[in-house]
């Protein structure tokens, strides 16, 4: 994975400070627009009762600025991420602040007393010839705690049985039956299910489990492979793909998640070739 280069830093920086303008000049404009408007409203001697029109005004005002902000925020989201995922070295990038498709992908294997997800953030694009999406997630309310990420991929490839490997415990191993693996390591940190237990084993060779490894670290996930796909959350407490457009950006701090999409990475090109 290559580094982000310092001239990409100060082009980043460059972008979020005219973006900043924007907002402050945009919003400065209709904030003196919304005064005038208060100042008229409230010197009008024939309006008898002005509550309900301030009050419009008022909604007015909250509803511009907000959609302005969250307009702008997206677009340094967009910018910033494409940049790294560029540098990365994926190809066809698309961003959406909607997940739910990605969304409705988890919920479907999902235990119903996990709690209520919330994804938003969604890019996918091309990487080593595969289309996948990635979106950062998180759990309220439920009996899983999970803040992440969620990745999904198309492989090209079917799998002949339902693999399910897990730790957090949000993706349900209804039908399944548990399998115990010869690495005593892995089936410490993990528990393993499956729809048919020979070819389980077939695909949760020592190369697999090693590369799943290298991706997950210490941290907690859910892995599935079904059909073509795979699908893996991510509970690494981090909200990466949101960066903060009042915050310099000095650096970027994205060797994790540069390490997590190279491991991603090797993991999809191993289920694609064996």
């Amino acid at each position: 994975m290559c580094q982000i280069k310092t001239v990409m830093i100060n082009e980043l920086e460059n972008r979020r400070k005219k973006l900043l303008n924007k907002l402050f000049i945009t919003g400065g404009s209709f904030s003196l627009v919304f005064l005038f408007g208060v100042f008229k409203l409230v010197e009008n001697p024939t309006i008898s009762s002005r509550v309900t029109p301030l009050l419009f005004l008022f909604f007015i005002y909250i509803f511009v600025i907000f959609s302005l902000k969250f307009g702008i925020k997206n677009s340094f989201i967009k910018e910033l991420n494409e940049t790294i995922f560029e540098a990365i070295g994926i190809k066809d990038i698309k961003f959406s602040r909607d997940s739910r498709k990605l969304k409705k992908v988890v919920l479907n294997f999902s235990k119903s007393n996990s709690g209520f997800l919330i994804t938003n953030d969604e890019f996918s694009g091309i990487l080593s010839d595969v289309k996948f999406k990635i979106c950062d997630g998180e759990l309220w309310f439920g009996t899983v705690k999970f803040k992440g990420k969620i990745f999904n991929a198309r492989l090209k490839k079917e799998f002949d049985s339902k693999v399910l490997i897990t730790n957090l415990g949000i993706i349900s191993a209804k039908n399944l039956e548990e399998i115990k693996l010869d690495s005593v390591k892995f089936s410490q940190n993990f528990k393993v299910f499956s729809s048919d237990l020979t070819k389980a084993f077939y695909i949760l060779n020592p190369v697999f489990i090693e590369r799943l490894e290298s991706l997950v670290g210490d941290k907690k996930a859910d892995i599935l492979l079904y059909k073509d796909e795979i699908l893996i959350i991510l509970d690494n407490k981090i909200d990466s793909l949101e960066p903060n457009l009042f915050k310099k950006i000095t650096s970027l701090d994205t060797q994790e998640f540069t390490d997590q999409i190279q491991s991603f990475e090797k993991l999809i090109k191993f289920l694609r070739l064996s």
